[in-house]
């Protein structure tokens, strides 16, 4: 290519035959084999391209009905604010490091560490698996609502008298919030944003 002109081959290139090949033999047994895997790491991340780019056009949904979707999302959680949703959204969009509005779990878990999350590499596993209904390893952002859905129900508030939202008062000093903020788990410091 380059600078030079290109012109179609005139010839077919010449084919290698080695005349001492055996298909029977261990080695065309073997290049079977990596044939096999190579074929089939291929699909899979075709596959994956695939799921990624419909999820990129739900994601572009979202955003184009944003209200709609929220209303229907508090249908399905109805304990969770407009402003819960818009949080978790935001939370997904941090948690998708590279952007391909599906998380998998390995940014999960990094993402996790980040926030100096204390559940252990098992528990996480746990909850993201038990969401991952493709069983790809990838989650999207229902698949996420429900983990933390799942999550807040199985941690819940360690202050349950008083929801966490109605804490936060005009007049609370910072050093009140604070306190507040050191209290809350990595789920909840994610559902008021204050992380």
């Amino acid at each position: 290519m380059g600078s030079r002109l290109s012109y179609p081959l005139v010839n077919e290139p010449d084919i290698y035959e080695d005349s001492d090949y055996d298909e029977d033999s261990v080695e065309a047994d073997m290049a079977k084999q990596l044939h096999e895997i190579n074929l089939q790491f291929c699909d899979d991340m075709i596959q994956l391209r695939v799921r990624s780019a419909a999820e990129h056009a739900k994601f572009e949904e979202y955003q184009s009905h944003w209200k709609t979707k929220v209303t229907e999302f508090q249908k399905m959680y109805p304990e969770w604010s407009e402003q819960d949703i818009t949080h978790l959204k935001q939370q997904f969009e941090l948690f998708d490091k590279d952007k391909d509005c599906l998380i998998e779990f390995k940014e999960f878990d990094a993402t996790m560490n980040e926030l100096n999350d204390q559940s252990s590499y098992e528990e996480r596993f746990s909850y993201f698996d038990a969401v991952d209904d493709s069983r790809t390893g990838y989650i999207n952002f229902e698949e996420f609502l429900k983990m933390m859905n799942t999550l807040k129900q199985n941690r819940g508030s360690e202050d349950k008298s008083l929801p966490l939202a109605d804490r936060f008062k005009s007049d609370t000093s910072t050093s009140e919030m604070t306190g507040i903020v050191r209290q809350m788990d990595s789920f909840q410091q994610m559902c008021y944003g204050v992380f």
